[in-house]
């Protein structure tokens, strides 16, 4: 085989997989619930373009204080912000409010997002992770499809930044027992996904294990690497609950 067409197959690769990715935001896309327009009895009241009436309001398990948490947040009231509430999706609902500055649009905005950045990670996780192609569209539709998780990015809590974290940290450690340099990247998401609900506190510990398993080199490189993991976790959490 000649450099030429070796460079061709690979680009061609890449160009199925982009197509691949493109379908599976189109799920994404068809599957995001949309009504726009003004809502009757309500005249000074719109449904924004990408949701629908119920992205207004505040709907899902102690969604009035998770608000609060984030409002105080993008107003830098920390003093305010509750401790026992973990702070990962209350950062991302913040720094969403850059985007829609009403924190009740935001919040459901964001997990809309991240209902379709779970979609992506699973495709790219059957991907990577040796299924194929096709496990992973397919994987990806049943994940974008999945009623309880539609729901879920419906309503205004933490749970859809919990369901996509946790691939994201999947994935980043499969790509960092490939390139060790994307080690402190896997940490970090580790640390987010550790500071997003009390159940994965212990999460950092699957991926740490699969990356000293997986890992290429001499013990003394697998240290190192592990090492860089758990620096971008503690910096990551560190940052967190500076405030």
């Amino acid at each position: 085989m000649t450099p030429s067409s070796s460079g061709a197959q690979r680009y061609g690769s890449w160009a199925v997989d982009l197509i691949m990715l493109a379908l599976v935001l189109g799920m994404g896309v068809l599957a995001w619930p949309r009504g726009t327009g003004p809502i009757a009895g309500f005249p000074g009241l719109s449904i924004p373009w990408w949701g629908t009436a119920s992205d207004l309001l505040l709907q899902g398990p102690d969604a009035y204080h998770w608000a609060s948490g984030v409002s105080a947040l993008w107003e830098g009231r920390y003093q305010d912000l509750d401790p026992h509430r973990m702070p990962t999706w209350q950062v991302l609902a913040a720094a969403t409010m850059y985007i829609q500055e009403d924190v009740i649009r935001a919040g459901h905005l964001l997990n809309h997002l991240l209902l379709i950045l779970t979609g992506v990670l699973v495709y790219l996780i059957g991907r990577l992770g040796g299924g194929g192609r096709g496990v992973g569209l397919g994987a990806a539709a049943i994940t974008l499809l999945c009623q309880p998780l539609m729901v879920k990015a419906g309503s205004f809590s933490a749970e859809p930044a919990v369901v996509a974290l946790v691939p994201l940290t999947i994935l980043l450690a499969m790509m960092a027992s490939r390139r060790a340099a994307l080690a402190p990247l896997a940490g970090a998401a580790a640390g987010l996904t550790m500071a997003a609900h009390y159940t994965l506190l212990p999460y950092a510990l699957p991926p740490l294990l699969f990356l000293m398993m997986r890992a290429r080199g001499k013990p003394r490189r697998k240290l190192l690497i592990a090492a860089a993991f758990s620096l971008g976790a503690a910096m990551v959490l560190g940052l967190l609950y500076a405030f």
